[in-house]
């Protein structure tokens, strides 16, 4: 394979599951009946006492922790491609690519009368990859200042 392709498939096949969840319904965590018991049983805990609002606030934080993780692994991918193409500046190629794609997403929900579509995803989103990207060119910056001790 290619160092193209070796780079970049990942990048593709990220996309292609991020298109798959943003094509998902929006559901709330109240209404998965077999999500209750399974956390329960995991965590040993009883929620039958947890209030409807309670179960909303979670699902909230907990979709919106989705956006950062899901963003995080596209940022680090990203930042792999656009530095193994040799890119002059491949952070700031990523930065652009990521708000292009989250927005991208975020107006491709606006067409979907079951999902919502807001600014402050975007913002979520490109945060969480921002970081992800952080994370591999902190890695990339410091194993290099290693290899020339």
């Amino acid at each position: 394979m290619s160092r193209l392709a070796y780079s970049w498939f990942p990048v593709f096949a990220w996309l292609a599951f991020i298109a798959y969840l943003s094509s998902l319904p929006h559901i709330f965590i109240t209404d998965l009946p077999y999500l209750v018991p399974a956390v329960e049983k995991l965590f040993g805990i009883d929620l039958t006492a947890v209030s409807h609002e309670a179960a909303r606030q979670a699902n909230f934080l907990f979709r919106k922790a989705l956006h950062v993780l899901v963003y995080f692994v596209l940022g680090f991918l990203l930042f792999r491609a656009t530095a193994s193409t040799r890119a002059p500046r491949p952070f700031i190629l990523t930065l652009l690519i990521l708000a292009l794609i989250a927005a991208g997403d975020e107006y491709n929900q606006y067409f979907n009368p079951e999902r919502t579509s807001k600014l402050s995803d975007v913002l979520l989103d490109v945060t969480g990859g921002l970081t992800g990207a952080a994370l591999l060119a902190t890695y990339h910056k410091t194993r290099r200042r290693v290899s020339r001790r």
